[in-house]
């Protein structure tokens, strides 16, 4: 992995053939790049193995900063330890104090089919990987956290399946992008924000099924062209000189005050009722499923729900409404300018009225862009597909009912304070727990069920406290290891010594929860 041929040559291929690709010529070498495409992918952290010395790539930068590392390759699953002692099992202290020693955490994490991967982490069935984060099936790709399904990406966050894209973030569907926000099943287009199902487009917001737009205004097709030729020219020659370039976001924010009309246009719609009563509902099913005691409101344990590795919901105001605007407290929805921002469903309404004049888009320049931006640069970090039903200050669901406070609640159901809730249910205070069912507090994985604090984990069910994790069930206290059942410490003790024990785990956890609505 990486050893047979060095990942940057190749992806230096990769990124000229996007630059000429998206802008007609190549703008320089990937590394004088990497201050630019660092900015929108979540940071990542390097930490010492304590095994070999050696630098370890972790997606993840909330473990505790005094804990002992190790990288994926460096892990010994067959190695024997011995069991806990009865004295050791006699509470739940003494059982953390015995732990200790195997608890190191893992990164440098790729799986599946990979290969030439670099400087990163949390990788699955991907090649040509380097300093990025959180990626599976993907091809080519630099500076990213987040992606999936994407080849020939760079300097971008949160796309899925989407090829030739610089800097773009909360995409889908795209291709030979640069510098698009918030966008779906999209192709050609340059710094915009908001478009579906688009084609062409340049400095437009908010539009469904447009073609050759310029400042969301339509032009004939050649016209389009000589004005796109003109500006690329302009952009290339400034990231060949500079390289760097500002963000939609940052040239936005600099546009002019919001026209008042706007204001008077856009109709302010009450908000629908929402219940947070079938939310709590699931809320006491999971927690008496996971610790023998209902417990209820979800809201009542939000602060602790919402700490350690989950990313919290976040508001600004919408700049024609003052109605809230909801987002994720994450890195790219920070990068919203304030001054524009606009609900889901303003944006509908704006996109169609809101558009630079003939004269305007044939002059466009740089230097004229402030004043167009000004007239049509509103931005929302929120999105919806499909059927929602009984949704409560998510910023971006598809098809999902019953959630409260998630970012990202997609074939989901009854889920609260969650980040990527896909394809499951019953998920409290989780982060891109994936397929999974009746969890909390827990990160990282992939089919799991009935499991509280694991991290980094796939096919588990019962768990407590486990991390990378992989084939374990009913068992607590386990590290980096497979295929266990009944285990304490990675030990199998079997059915009764572990029943023994979790009846002390579950009680520790109970007077907690009773105590101050947190555990830890």
């Amino acid at each position: 992995m990486g050893k047979e041929q060095p990942v940057l040559p190749i992806l230096e291929k990769a990124w000229n053939a996007t630059a000429k690709l998206l802008l007609g010529s190549e703008i320089g070498n990937l590394p004088d790049f990497d201050g630019w495409l660092s900015e929108f992918p979540e940071p990542m952290v390097y930490r010492k193995s304590g095994v070999s010395g050696k630098d370890v790539a972790y997606a993840v930068g909330k473990y505790c900063p005094d804990a002992k590392w190790l990288s994926l390759d460096e892990v010994d699953y067959s190695k024997k330890f011995e069991p806990l002692s009865i004295n050791q099992l006699k509470d739940v202290d003494s059982i953390m104090q015995a732990v200790q020693e195997m608890v190191y955490y893992t990164g440098g994490v790729v799986l599946g089919k990979s290969g030439f991967v670099e400087k990163s982490s949390n990788v699955a069935d991907s090649f040509y990987v380097y300093r990025c984060s959180r990626a599976s099936d993907c091809k080519h790709i630099a500076h990213s956290s987040m992606v999936k399904q994407c080849e020939y990406v760079f300097g971008s966050s949160y796309m899925g399946r989407s090829r030739h894209c610089v800097r773009g973030l909360l995409n889908a569907n795209c291709a030979r992008t640069l510098e698009i926000w918030n966008a779906d099943t999209s192709s050609d287009c340059y710094f915009g924000s908001n478009l579906r199902g688009c084609n062409e487009a340049m400095f437009s917001f908010n539009l469904w099924g447009k073609r050759h737009v310029i400042g969301n205004l339509g032009l004939e097709k050649e016209k389009y062209f000589a004005i796109k030729r003109k500006l690329l020219g302009e952009i290339a020659g400034e990231l060949k000189d500079k390289k760097t370039f500002p963000s939609i976001g940052e040239l936005v924010s600099e546009g002019a005050a919001i026209v008042p009309v706007m204001r008077e246009k856009i109709a302010v719609e009450p908000t629908q009722a929402k219940n947070a009563a079938p939310i709590d509902g699931a809320f006491a099913k999971t927690t008496h499923l996971l610790f023998g005691k209902a417990y209820s409101p979800a809201e009542k344990y939000a602060a602790w729900l919402s700490r350690d590795m989950i990313v919290g919901i976040t508001s600004g105001k919408s700049s024609v409404s003052g109605k809230p605007v909801f987002m994720g407290d994450f890195k790219p929805c920070g990068l919203y300018p304030e001054n524009r921002l606009v609900t889901f469903d303003e944006s509908m309404k704006i996109g169609g009225m809101a558009k630079a004049g003939e004269s305007e888009a044939a002059d466009l320049s740089l230097a004229t862009l402030p004043a167009l931006l000004g007239k049509v640069g509103y931005m929302t970090p929120e999105f919806r597909m499909g059927v929602g039903e009984n949704i409560i200050e998510c910023p971006v669901y598809e098809d999902a009912s019953n959630c409260m406070r998630c970012y990202d609640a997609t074939f989901s159901k009854y889920c609260a304070y969650c980040f990527w809730a896909r394809d499951s249910e019953h998920l409290f205070g989780t982060s891109m727990a994936f397929s999974s069912s009746f969890c909390m507090k827990c990160y990282n994985s992939v089919r799991i069920t009935r499991c509280f604090e694991v991290d980094s984990s796939s096919d588990c069910s019962g768990c407590y406290f486990c991390h990378n994790c992989e084939n374990v069930h009913d068992s607590m206290f386990c590290f980096n290891v497979k295929n266990k059942r009944y285990a304490i410490g990675n030990v199998e003790v079997g059915p009764e010594r572990l029943a023994a024990a979790k009846k002390m785990l579950l009680e520790w956890i109970c007077r907690q929860l009773d105590g101050k609505q947190a555990v830890g």
